[in-house]
């Protein structure tokens, strides 16, 4: 994930208004991937990300379709 927040930093320095789309293979996990993600921006260049957090899901939301 560095390599990424050093670059999107890179961008937004030079002036660019960069979008991030983050997924991991089941998405399961992408809202803590992007909730990371905007952390680690954000210590970088304090309020450069504007990130409003999933909401969390309690589990399981469901144990079957019937």
């Amino acid at each position: 994930m560095e390599p990424w927040v050093a670059k999107i930093t890179q961008w937004i320095q030079e002036g660019r208004t960069p979008y991030m789309f983050l997924h991991t293979p089941s998405n399961r996990h992408a809202p803590e991937v992007a909730t990371y993600f905007a952390e680690q921006l954000n210590k970088a260049i304090p309020g450069s990300a504007l990130f409003t957090p999933w909401p969390e899901i309690q589990e399981p939301l469901q144990d079957s379709l019937f």
